[in-house]
């Protein structure tokens, strides 16, 4: 069926090779160059080889125009490879490829020759060691495209995180980072943290599931506080710490965040779920919360909100915030608690 190439204006190619062999991932590769339509790639299961990396790349090659994205999933071999070559994509998405480091080079190196980058997901890899980091470190200082940059579920060695933490202190381009997660230790949010301090376009940190503590909390409340050499320091318009501690005795530190939050005005979603808060905790929040006007979004779902816990967000956040969305389920406050937000409500518009 490859002359479906020629006679169908296919956008988007999906080529799932676990049950080809070499040569016919060769003929499907080859016969798809050409669709002139086609500008997304998506391949599951392939372990290339010389000729199907080499067909491949002749495909990526074939466009003078940019590609929207091309995606590696469960992937080995020389594929990726490819991505060394001067070939424009607007989205790269690699997920349980079990890179090694000629492939974080491919990547590094395209980060920096890419000028059409403008999102990086990797889902489930491995990054151990510093040239590893090193190689994500170049690109990232280099690129100004790159705008969202996302590692979920990875695993990170100490001297990869130091690379990454060095490399988003450079870069000047992006404004979403997610690292959802990666068990990343408190000292190390803190790390990532204070590189994205002085972060110009920064806008979203999601940082799910990771083990934030007081120094990360503490860092991203720098982010979050208002500096009086400059009032447009602070940028976040949404952050996610929710999982934090969600295997340990720890808890977050909720008062380093609200002391930040009375003066920031950029701040629209803030989801703080599953982070086993307590009443004194949520009243810190709302009290903190009390003269902010900019946060629209607060997802408190799955703590540890009792009666006076959702007392404190009726009398202190609800009558004078902004909020449009207020997200309490699984707490276990009970009727005491429930009236006091029905009452509240009534004047919040």
């Amino acid at each position: 069926g490859t002359s479906t190439f020629k006679t169908l204006n296919i956008g988007r190619f999906y080529l799932n090779g676990s049950d080809l062999e070499s040569h016919h991932i060769v003929l499907l590769l080859q016969h798809a160059t050409d669709n002139t339509y086609l500008d997304e790639i998506s391949i599951h299961g392939i372990t290339f080889d010389e000729h199907t990396a080499s067909a491949l790349l002749s495909l990526m090659g074939t466009r003078p125009r940019k590609w929207s994205k091309i995606s590696f999933h469960f992937c080995h071999g020389e594929g990726l490879r490819i991505l060394s070559a001067p070939v424009l994509i607007e989205c790269i998405r690699i997920k349980n490829c079990s890179m090694g480091i000629q492939d974080y080079k491919a990547l590094g190196l395209n980060l920096q020759l890419n000028n059409m980058l403008t999102k990086l997901e990797l889902f489930e890899e491995a990054m151990r060691g510093s040239e590893i980091g090193q190689a994500l470190e170049e690109g990232l200082s280099i690129t100004r495209s790159l705008q969202t940059l996302e590692f979920s579920y990875c695993s990170l060695d100490e001297g990869a995180i130091q690379s990454l933490a060095h490399g988003l202190s450079m870069n000047k381009s992006l404004t979403n980072f997610q690292c959802p997660g990666c068990e990343f230790e408190d000292a190390q949010v803190a790390l990532l943290a204070n590189s994205l301090l002085e972060h110009p376009e920064l806008r979203h940190l999601k940082m799910f599931r990771n083990h934030c503590g007081e120094q990360g909390a503490s860092a991203i409340a720098s982010m979050l506080a208002v500096r009086s050499d400059d009032h447009q320091h602070h940028r976040l318009s949404s952050l996610d710490l929710s999982y934090q501690q969600f295997e340990r005795a720890k808890r977050l530190d909720v008062g380093l965040l609200a002391s930040c939050l009375t003066g920031n005005t950029t701040l629209k979603e803030l989801t703080l779920s599953f982070n086993k808060l307590n009443d004194a905790d949520v009243e810190l929040l709302a009290m903190g919360l009390r003269e902010n006007y900019s946060l629209t979004k607060l997802d408190l779902r799955a703590n540890n909100i009792r009666d006076n816990g959702a007392i404190a967000i009726a009398e202190h956040l609800l009558p004078h915030s902004a909020l449009r969305q207020l997200y309490l389920f699984g707490n276990p406050f009970r009727n005491e608690g429930s009236v006091s937000l029905l009452k509240a409500i009534q004047n919040n518009f």
